[in-house]
């Protein structure tokens, strides 16, 4: 998830705000999910081979400094792992994917509500009617849902990231189309 409001969905010149790796068992039938945190320290070299290029910094920046070809080599590395593919979200695609797919059910707690209901500017306008416990959310309320990290840690943020893509997961086999 690139950190971009527009229509646009940029590989380069942008920062990786949440990254999240999707593995697929087919054995198991088990789609792990791994986040990446956007503060992780990693070293990472913008051309690739090239240590005069080479950097110590957040990773997040390794998307800004050389695109996610660089982001998705570091990604490999840090992980000792191969990326076979991969999708790029900013907030209107994520929210348009949720909307496409009907919204998502969500176990919100009282503090996640107060959070997004008290800090307009922060989560774009949004408002959560209802008490704590499962509330179906649009996909700008699912938007705020997910960017919420002042309450806890950026741990807990990834967690709730992992919670709504699970709900698209459960979803999208019975989507015939997703219209932008």
């Amino acid at each position: 998830g690139e950190d971009t409001r527009g229509e646009e969905i940029d590989d380069e010149d942008t920062r990786a705000d949440s990254a999240i790796i999707v593995s697929v068992n087919i054995d198991t039938q088990k789609i792990p999910l791994t986040s990446i945190l956007r503060d992780s320290y990693c070293y990472y070299e913008v051309v690739d081979g090239d240590e005069s290029t080479g950097t110590f910094g957040k990773i997040n920046a390794a998307m800004s400094d050389g695109g996610i070809d660089c982001y998705i080599r570091t990604v490999e590395h840090m992980f000792k792992i191969n990326i076979d593919n991969y999708a790029i979200v900013n907030f209107s695609s994520f929210e348009k994917i949720i909307d496409a797919l009907g919204g998502v059910d969500i176990d919100i707690t009282a503090a996640e509500i107060k959070e997004i209901n008290n800090h307009p500017k922060r989560y774009g306008n949004v408002y959560i009617e209802g008490e704590p416990g499962v509330l179906h959310l649009t996909g700008e309320q699912a938007l705020a849902y997910c960017r919420i990290r002042k309450i806890d840690s950026d741990v807990v943020r990834g967690d709730r990231q992992k919670t709504v893509l699970l709900q698209l997961f459960e979803k999208a086999p019975i989507a015939s189309t997703l219209k932008s």
